[in-house]
């Protein structure tokens, strides 16, 4: 690894990316790596894919089924949460975690662990549920059709559908695939979908269906609550608003914060903080690779006692983003703070350094200590 792009993205993916974590997150993550490696063959590959697609502006469809039509626009979306917020969470008692958790605005994602897993030594166990990805859209923004083909089950004691027919697009948590899914519709009019991308399921579907069922009867919405994270800005560019964020704040694995300001050239529900005006990531700073990287960046300037890199691109620190593009590293307290934008000719140097002037960052290891990431 040698240039700050390629540890943004090994940094996004290390809530369980395809490559080895050890040394870029440590304990814990380490092990959760290891749980989404078992359950993604061909990560790798798609991770590559959306370097890819980052670099020269191609949409990568994540979320949303392709072999489903979106929702007629007759239909009413009556409002149930901002981007911004988050309601998804599991029963308390739960063998299974949130190890991470997002959303836009069209509904919410996350990445569901079996508890013993994370903490194992030897992930994997045989006969332990690993878990599931879940997708959450907002009231109007699911079609169902297909789902209520299936089996009909029950979850929690509601109607729900088991289906082996819906296709997943590719996110840098799965690759693309048709899925065992079980879905059903919330009071709210929220639509949760709980699937596995667990290879060779065919043959096996009355497994999975029970695998699924035992993860679904956690899943709980309760109230929505707004993202917190380590950094919180005094001004954004343009007045953007919150338009994505990707948040682990899970006990015992490394937490990371993405933001995501402005509308997304992107499709919805991606778990991946690309495609907006700008976004944020905020991580530890206790990546072995960072010392090299600082080196590369150079002699920094310093804002408020911190110290920032502004990189314009193209550059070698920064491989696979947009040529018009740029970035702002901030090294403050336990944390690195990543500004990106797209087109800086539109977001320049002096709108970043002023998002950092004013920007307050508290502990990127202590989630306890997060706030709202725009000041009310």
């Amino acid at each position: 690894m040698n240039t700050l792009e390629e540890l943004r993205l090994t940094l996004e993916r290390h809530a369980g990316g395809p490559e080895d974590s050890a040394g870029i997150a440590q304990g814990a993550e380490a092990r959760a790596g290891s749980i989404r490696r078992r359950r993604r063959v061909a990560g790798s590959a798609v991770a590559a894919v959306l370097v890819v697609a980052a670099a020269v502006g191609v949409p990568v469809a994540v979320g949303r089924k392709s072999s489903e039509p979106p929702p007629p626009s007759s239909v009413v979306k009556p409002h149930y949460r901002d981007a911004s917020q988050l309601s998804v969470a599991m029963a308390d008692g739960s063998p299974f975690a949130l190890t991470n958790r997002g959303g836009d605005g069209v509904g919410q994602f996350a990445s569901i662990r079996n508890r013993g897993d994370i903490t194992s030594p030897r992930p994997g166990e045989a006969g332990l549920n690993a878990g599931a990805e879940l997708l959450a859209y907002n009231p109007g923004e699911f079609d169902p059709a297909k789902l209520k083909q299936g089996e009909q089950v029950t979850v929690a004691g509601h109607p729900a559908w088991f289906s082996t027919a819906l296709t997943f697009a590719a996110s840098n948590v799965v690759p693309e695939g048709i899925y065992p899914t079980i879905g059903w519709e919330e009071s709210s009019g929220v639509w949760v979908l709980v699937y596995t991308s667990d290879d060779g399921w065919q043959g096996h579907e009355a497994g999975k269906k029970a695998q699924l069922t035992e993860v679904a009867d956690d899943v709980r919405l309760p109230a929505v609550t707004g993202v917190r994270t380590p950094f919180q800005f005094g001004w954004v560019p343009q007045g953007l608003p919150v338009s994505y964020v990707s948040i682990r704040d899970l006990p015992g694995i490394d937490p990371d914060a993405r933001i995501g300001f402005g509308k997304s050239g992107y499709p919805t529900m991606q778990d991946l903080a690309s495609g907006w005006p700008l976004s944020v990531t905020s991580t530890p700073d206790t990546n072995r690779d960072w010392p090299t990287i600082k080196a590369d960046l150079g002699s920094p300037a310093t804002i408020g006692g911190r110290n920032v890199w502004y990189v314009p691109r193209p550059s070698t620190l920064n491989s696979s983003g947009s040529p018009t593009g740029a970035d702002l590293v901030v090294e403050t307290g336990n944390c690195l703070v990543y500004l990106s934008v797209p087109e800086r000719d539109v977001i320049g140097e002096r709108d970043l350094k002023r998002m950092a002037t004013e920007m307050t960052v508290s502990s990127c290891t202590d989630a306890k200590s997060w706030k709202p990431p725009v000041k009310g």
